[in-house]
């Protein structure tokens, strides 16, 4: 079975996963490395962009040309994410500089449903008060995760 959908249905079947919260102007890159950690270390990663509310056609279809969407495809993707994140054992979300006021949005979502987050946060403001009380643990970067989940052998 193609892993991609083994993420799928383990999303269905409300299996325990880990939600990435990640600026969408990086997925590309975070997508490479979102599969490499779902690989490597069979964890389950949904990543809102491919697994989650951009899978409806006529939304993604949307962004990919730009295109203005109606107010109830905004709180579509809200609503998709909000009940994605209280769904899940955690949340890695990324800070890498680029402007993702959703992956702040979400990890205060997180906390609010007393989910872990793990800050990967790469643009030098990981002590920023803000980013700093709203997750459990924090990283400076991507090699630095992936060392802790080797250490830990899984998230908490």
């Amino acid at each position: 079975m193609n892993l991609l959908v083994k993420q799928k249905n383990k999303m269905k079947k409300k299996e325990k996963y880990l939600y990435l919260a990640n600026p969408r102007k990086s997925i590309k890159k975070i997508r490479k490395w979102q599969l490499k950690m779902i690989k490597k270390y069979n964890l389950s990663i949904i990543n809102p962009f491919f697994e989650g509310q951009y899978t409806d056609k006529t939304i993604q279809n949307k962004f990919k040309n730009k295109i203005k969407l109606e107010p109830y495809e905004h709180l579509i993707i809200i609503n998709n994410d909000i009940n994605n994140i209280k769904n899940s054992n955690g949340v890695i979300a990324i800070v890498n500089g680029k402007t993702s006021y959703g992956t702040i949005m979400e990890m205060v979502y997180a906390a609010l449903f007393k989910k872990n987050v793990y800050l990967i946060c790469t643009n030098g403001n990981i002590n920023h008060s803000w980013l700093f009380i709203h997750s459990l643990i924090q990283f400076k970067s991507f090699n630095e995760f992936e060392t802790y989940v080797k250490q830990t052998k899984k998230l908490k």
